[in-house]
């Protein structure tokens, strides 16, 4: 059993905010938005479709964007280097726009 080092949690906490949370606002809001939009020109949609619309949106994506931040983990492309108050900087969009989610 290997050991862990000091700042391998704050750089675990960055690497899974610039890797996965980070994309993750961009890339499911312009996949709802056109999902969506391509249902309601082919279907009547209600309130059940959207909520279901917003969860597979969210989840496909993320599912995605962390088996490749666990694969970029494996190959050791994060393990150079120390940990410094730098890392903490991909939090700033994250406090931004999840309120409004």
């Amino acid at each position: 059993m290997t050991g862990l080092r000091p700042g391998m949690s704050m750089r675990l906490i960055a690497v899974l905010i610039t890797e996965a949370l980070n994309p993750l606002f961009v890339i499911s809001p312009a996949l709802f938005a056109s999902v969506g939009y391509i249902l309601t020109l082919l279907m009547p949609v209600d309130i059940e479709m959207w909520r279901m619309l917003f969860w597979v949106c969210t989840l496909i994506p993320f599912v995605g964007l962390l088996t490749g931040a666990y694969q970029r983990w494996k190959q050791g492309v994060y393990a150079k280097g120390r940990a410094s108050w730098r890392m903490a900087l991909p939090l700033i969009p994250l406090l931004v726009l999840a309120p409004m989610l």
